[in-house]
């Protein structure tokens, strides 16, 4: 968790065109409400990527959510693959696994936010 806030962080900087302190403060704001008293709140998920032999490679973390409809979707917050086990299908198979809990959940409607420097994310059809 502490990376991943770190990361959030630091994009909201880089990529999400927020000041240092605003995005500090958007950063904490945000982790109370997802992470009250240091806990994953009820329709989080997080999971550790692994690869074949079990050592893991990434984290995907996914969270049930309302859509803009008013009804149920499944959101990926974060999806991180470590770099150098880049490029051998293993965010690929993490987007696999959240397209089948969404459905094993029965929520047609999933989404996830690319920041405008995920050049990567972006040339994905």
């Amino acid at each position: 968790m502490a990376h991943t806030r770190a990361a959030y962080e630091h994009d909201l900087v880089a990529q999400g065109g927020l000041g240092r302190d605003q995005a500090a403060a958007k950063t904490a704001t945000d982790w109370e409400r997802l992470f009250p008293d240091g806990r994953v709140a009820p329709g989080n998920e997080l999971f550790a990527v692994e690869d074949e032999s079990g050592v893991r490679v990434g984290d995907l973390w996914i969270a049930e959510r309302e859509d803009d409809g008013g009804g149920r979707a499944l959101y990926v917050y974060s999806i991180e693959i470590a770099p150098e086990h880049r490029g051998r299908g293993f965010g690929r198979k993490a987007m696999l696994l959240f397209e089948d809990e969404a459905r094993s959940r029965g929520i047609s409607t999933t989404s996830l936010t690319v920041l405008g420097g995920n050049e990567v994310a972006r040339s994905r059809p």
